[in-house]
């Protein structure tokens, strides 16, 4: 079986190194062929083998390589060409084009929009619970109540009839039914200010 490291090197069975003419290169297919310096069978031999030089390979050059033969067919891996340095970065063209490709950059945007957007809605979120702790631990809810009378009990309204912000006419009828009627629904952030955002808002108070 051929391995491969991360530079898309192989791993042949046969360790020893080999040196060869490269005598035929199909630069728009990728691949071409060794002519090896004993005189045996042409080489084949992919670009991925030769990408990770500074140019491209060119007919004449001479390579060397070990030798994997579990394809079928001499094949070059873990080649060089002797003279010609390594490129200093670690992706291939192939690789940074890839990288690069319209589909990637579409996707990398598309998930900073998205990492914006939790961003903002949690900044949203933690500043309203924020809100409501400050307004819980603030001295508006008794000041709040202080300041309204105690509406008397009408027999012709009974607990339980209301039990909706929209039905409430004023503050001192909502705190009575949260209070007297246990209608829990008035305040669901539970501090003590039912209807804060209609009748018992801090605009209508002032």
């Amino acid at each position: 079986m051929l391995f491969q490291d991360l530079t898309g090197h192989g791993f042949g069975i046969d360790s020893v190194r080999y040196q060869g003419t490269l005598r035929y290169w199909y630069e728009d297919r990728g691949y071409g062929f060794i002519l090896p310096d004993d005189g045996s069978q042409d080489v084949f031999i992919y670009f991925s083998q030769l990408e990770h030089l500074c140019r491209p390979p060119q007919l004449g050059d001479r390579v060397t390589y070990e030798l994997d033969e579990l394809s079928g067919r001499p094949k070059a891996v873990k080649a060089d060409i002797p003279g010609v340095p390594r490129r200093s970065y670690g992706f291939s063209k192939m690789g940074m084009a890839q990288l690069f490709s319209a589909r990637n950059i579409l996707r990398f945007w598309m998930l900073i929009l998205v990492s914006i957007i939790l961003f903002m809605t949690l900044e949203r979120w933690q500043s309203l619970q924020d809100d409501k702790a400050a307004l819980a631990a603030s001295p508006y809810p008794d000041m709040l109540r202080s300041s309204l009378s105690v509406l008397p009990l009408d027999p012709a309204r009974q607990c339980g009839i209301k039990n909706q912000c929209s039905q409430m006419r004023s503050c001192q009828e909502a705190i009575y039914y949260l209070d007297e009627c246990g209608v829990t629904g008035l305040d669901p952030d539970n501090n003590r200010i039912p209807c804060e955002q209609s009748v018992c808002s801090l605009a209508q108070e002032k």
